[in-house]
């Protein structure tokens, strides 16, 4: 039986995906929400956007911490597929926190 079709190892990365897509809802959810607050430029709106920003910046670290939490047991079956993993998901998270940034930062000079 080829290794990428095991049994244990298939069931770690549907534990990998079942812990991420709370976090990725979650930071859908506060994009969607943040836009209300990019409307004005006072202080409480300063405060909003950047205890978003903060909050985002959390979940994403839970995410890639959940996610090492798994790969270091996918890593005893599929080494390779492990490393891939883990680079897929750290290359998302510089993704997402750099677009979320040009975002706020658009936002707020074009009012």
């Amino acid at each position: 039986m080829n290794l990428f079709f095991d049994k244990k190892s298939l069931e770690i990365i549907r534990d990998i995906i079942r812990e991420t897509m709370l976090g990725n809802v979650a930071i859908a959810l506060l994009i969607n929400i943040s836009s209300s607050y990019m409307t004005t430029r006072d202080i409480s709106s300063l405060v909003s956007l950047s205890v978003f920003i903060l909050t985002i910046i959390c979940i994403e670290l839970w995410v890639i911490v959940s996610i090492i939490n798994y790969l270091s047991l996918l890593q005893k079956i599929i080494k390779k597929l492990s490393i891939f993993i883990l680079t897929l998901w750290v290359c998302l998270f510089f993704t997402l926190t750099s677009r979320y940034f040009v975002m706020l930062s658009d936002a707020w000079t074009n009012q």
